[in-house]
């Protein structure tokens, strides 16, 4: 069997506050103005960021993370969630 020579991927980013508050953001952004030119329904943001909180909540508990990290991650998904239908429901993602 022959080896590779290419580097490993490494999986194990560590984010500060600011840049997991920046990828939050930038994702929220992101589907906001491309859920505005396709008409994306509101409800669609809100059960993604739903999705992404318990996906989030299942992975923090299974790392075993402090429940200050679960709360705090989980709510990020729910504020972006939030603004997000927001964006999508009265405004553009501009506005």
């Amino acid at each position: 069997m022959a080896t590779s020579d290419a580097p490993a991927l490494d999986w194990s980013w560590s984010h500060s506050p600011a840049t997991s508050a920046a990828l939050v953001a930038g994702g929220a952004y992101t589907v906001a103005t491309v859920g505005t030119i396709t008409d994306l329904p509101a409800s669609h943001a809100l059960l993604v960021a739903g999705a992404g909180a318990v996906a989030q909540a299942g992975a923090d508990l299974y790392q075993r993370r402090p429940a200050g990290h679960t709360v705090a991650r989980c709510a990020a998904w729910l504020a972006a969630g939030g603004w997000t239908a927001s964006a999508l429901a009265d405004h553009t993602a501009l506005t």
